[in-house]
């Protein structure tokens, strides 16, 4: 068995990996925690993962115009964002926003809707205005049976990658007996999920 020994000075190479050579081993200082850390294995890194600011939750005080079949919801509050200040519309076209190419974001937008006739009903979805289509599943709520109940919709949600800046709102594609949105309960979030190769 004598052949079989290890000579711990002539064989320290390659008992202990050398860290720049073997997974996992550093990236460097500018690696972002969570994803691309020093104790990532290089493989897992990817170019897109130093880049993920891509995300918004947005709100609304109150909407009482506008509650009509083919408008949109007027978010006019950025809560938290990782957008530039202006991608929300908050001034001509109220709660339209952009999303920049290249990237696939999640939506989830939910409403409240108060609620004063008792065969109420609101239907919602994401509407693409640069393509001019509507996007992903609608978020709706069912007639109720009583008049001036707060109305808890079902969510619209929507996953796309826009190929070009892109417009997007929340539209209604039905509404009738509301009196107004509670705004309390009236929000939208966007998160980017993935970058593509551009």
């Amino acid at each position: 068995m004598a052949g079989n020994r290890i000579d711990i000075v002539r064989d320290i190479g390659r008992a202990i990996p050398d860290p720049a050579t073997t997974d996992p081993r550093p990236v460097g200082s500018t690696a972002e925690q969570g994803t691309s850390n020093e104790f990532s294995r290089s493989d897992h890194v990817h170019p897109g993962d130093a880049d993920k600011g891509w995300w918004a939750f947005l709100t609304l005080a109150t909407q009482s115009a506008g509650l009509s079949v083919g408008s949109q919801v007027k978010f006019d509050t950025v809560k938290r964002s990782g957008f530039s200040s202006t991608f929300l519309d908050t001034t001509t076209n109220i709660g339209r926003f952009t999303l920049p190419p290249f990237k696939t974001f999640k939506l989830k937008a939910s409403l409240r809707g108060v609620c004063n006739d008792p065969n109420s009903v609101i239907l919602y979805a994401f509407y693409n205005v640069t393509s001019s289509t509507f996007v992903g599943v609608d978020g709706y709520v069912p007639a109720v049976t009583h008049a001036s109940w707060l109305c808890i919709t079902g969510s619209a949600e929507a996953i796309l990658t826009p190929t070009q800046d892109t417009e997007i709102e929340l539209r209604f594609k039905d509404i009738g007996g509301v009196s107004n949105l509670d705004g309390n309960m009236c929000r939208c979030s966007i998160e980017q999920i993935r970058d593509e190769d551009t």
